[in-house]
């Protein structure tokens, strides 16, 4: 037996189906007691729930009242203080220390920055000329390796030159000895 979801029981719990398709599950309902059970307690529940009422709220102002007197009297103890530890306390030797302490500070400060800056400055030149000698013997062999190649080209040019007229002179000869053979061969021998 094909159940329906449990979807489909809270549409016809609601009253959300169409009619044809809530009389079909009432006739479920008639033949099927797990389905029975289960919508049975949905609509207890759904009863108790509707029966259930919220408690009256208590008006705003009764609970603000106590929080608005202990909040007045901390606001007025704070304005107290302020004034009284304004009125005790030296503001301008506060100031002036408090200046001599900044200075002091931005002063090791950039003394600081200045020695980074120093060392860096030197780091990079040591670097620089490192590169610049790579860079010089990168071209000197490169250089080198240049020369070689040509030399190289070179040498091997004239041997296959050698090797090309070598070859020239032992076909000419050939071809001089062929041409001896077949002559000798088309004469009458005698």
């Amino acid at each position: 037996m094909k159940h329906p979801s449990d979807e489909e029981w809270m549409d016809y719990l609601y009253e959300e189906l169409t009619e044809q398709r809530a009389q079909d599950l009432k006739a479920h309902l008639a033949v099927c007691s797990d389905c029975s059970r289960k919508v049975g307690a949905w609509q207890e529940t759904r009863g108790a729930l509707n029966q259930w009422k919220l408690p009256e709220p208590v008006p705003a102002r009764a609970h603000q009242l106590p929080w608005m007197r202990i909040a007045a009297a901390a606001a007025i103890i704070l304005a107290v203080g302020f004034g009284w530890g304004r009125a005790s306390f030296d503001t301008a030797a506060l100031a002036q220390q408090i200046r001599a302490d900044v200075s002091t500070e931005w002063q090791e400060e950039a003394r600081t920055l200045r020695q980074a800056v120093a060392a860096n400055a030197a780091a990079i030149s040591t670097q620089t000329a490192l590169q610049r000698e790579d860079q010089e013997r990168n071209g000197n062999t490169l250089a080198a390796l240049d020369a070689q190649r040509v030399a190289d080209h070179h040498a091997l040019k004239r041997q296959l030159d050698t090797v090309a007229l070598a070859t020239q002179t032992a076909l000419e000869r050939t071809e001089d000895k062929l041409v001896t053979l077949a002559n000798y061969q088309s004469q009458p021998h005698q």
